[in-house]
């Protein structure tokens, strides 16, 4: 028998102040922090579920340069408490009782498919992911956005 039982806890989430307290201790510049925002929004959109290493391997191939990867799980530290769009979820915020996982262990979730995400992720299994064109995604997300915005308040 399984010691692991289904909790779904996640971080606190914080005010827009905090977030911004916290992400100015970051190494990062506010452009960067900006895009990675727009990234993983759009990523949340466009896969509903997709892991953060890979998140950080097609921000880094896009944007050679931008960021490490100790830098980019810094970020996830901070932006597992917002509540907009997407959740940073994992194993062990799933279960108590699983595996202690790093910032980059976990995957980017988007906020409606939180209570299925394993569903999501199994039927995704090993399908290759779409990686539109850097200069194509802005526009994409910009118009997912807009149409979340309109269903989300009829």
């Amino acid at each position: 028998m399984s010691d692991r039982v289904k909790t779904y806890t996640l971080p606190e989430p914080y005010s827009r102040q905090k977030l911004a307290a916290l992400y100015r201790t970051l190494p990062i510049s506010d452009d960067t922090i900006k895009l990675l925002r727009k990234y993983l929004k759009a990523m949340a959109n466009l896969y509903g579920v997709i892991p953060l290493d890979k998140v950080y391997e097609i921000i880094s191939t896009q944007n050679p340069g931008l960021l490490t990867k100790a830098e980019f799980a810094q970020y996830i530290m901070v932006a597992r408490h917002e509540r907009e769009y997407f959740d940073i979820f994992g194993e062990a915020d799933e279960y108590t009782g699983a595996r202690f996982e790093t910032s980059l262990n976990r995957q980017l979730v988007d906020w409606q498919l939180l209570e299925i995400f394993a569903k999501v992720k199994a039927y995704q299994a090993d399908k290759p992911y779409y990686i539109p064109e850097k200069k194509s995604c802005s526009g994409i997300t910009i118009r997912i956005m807009r149409n979340r915005h309109s269903r989300a308040r009829s």
